[in-house]
């Protein structure tokens, strides 16, 4: 188990990359200095790694400020062109593929529209139209694909009708509540259904609970 959990010191160096360019992305820009104080690291580290970060043109320059007496600071950021994005948002008129720099700016756009109620009926045609948008917005930003680093897909929530109308139909006779204590055994509980809800929301059922008392 000891040589499991040993971490190497490819493994420390890979973990500082992603720490710094963590912060890079959501507290940039900020200087060396700052990504110190924000990650814990020593100073030799964060430059070390830092002039990595330079030299695989992940990170990047993005001007400097004024110090207390001493050199500007230079401020680093994420390269924005260094890796690319794309969202997909499937709705219920329209399948919408749209692809950003790391700095989520939006490079591309591509819409087809959808007939309502759709992809309910076949959601097959939707995924070829995602197909499409996707190598649409790669083409119309002149993006290499390997450039793309993450795709996030939405589509809408199903409603099935039968699992909803099932899940709130009373219990069958000779059940009882799950709401232990609460009510009677069915046809005489009045929950609505027989799944425990969060505490805070389990129903009164005084009637419930005085006819279980009486049939006890």
């Amino acid at each position: 188990m000891g040589q499991m959990n040993r971490r190497t010191v490819r493994d420390l160096r890979r973990g500082n990359r992603s720490t710094l360019l963590r912060q890079l992305y959501f507290q940039g820009p900020v200087s060396r200095q700052e990504l110190g104080a924000l990650t814990g690291l020593s100073s030799g580290s964060v430059s070390n790694v830092v002039g990595e970060l330079l030299a695989d043109a992940l990170v990047e320059e993005a001007g400097s400020v004024e110090s207390d007496g001493g050199r500007p600071r230079t401020l680093l950021r994420v390269a924005p062109g260094s890796g690319h994005l794309i969202g997909v948002d499937v709705g219920e008129t329209h399948v919408r593929v749209e692809l950003f720099d790391l700095m989520l700016t939006e490079l591309a756009r591509w819409e087809h529209p959808l007939t309502p109620g759709g992809l309910e009926r076949d959601p097959e045609p939707v995924v070829g139209h995602i197909l499409t948008g996707l190598e649409a917005v790669v083409a119309k930003s002149g993006t290499e694909p390997e450039a793309v680093i993450g795709v996030g897909v939405g589509v809408p929530a199903s409603s099935n009708r039968a699992t909803r109308s099932s899940s709130t139909a009373r219990p069958p006779a000779g059940t009882r509540c799950r709401w232990s204590g609460c009510c009677a055994p069915a046809p005489i509980c009045r929950c609505s259904s027989t799944t425990a809800p969060p505490r805070r929301g389990r129903p009164r059922c005084g009637s419930g609970r005085a006819a279980a008392r009486t049939t006890r």
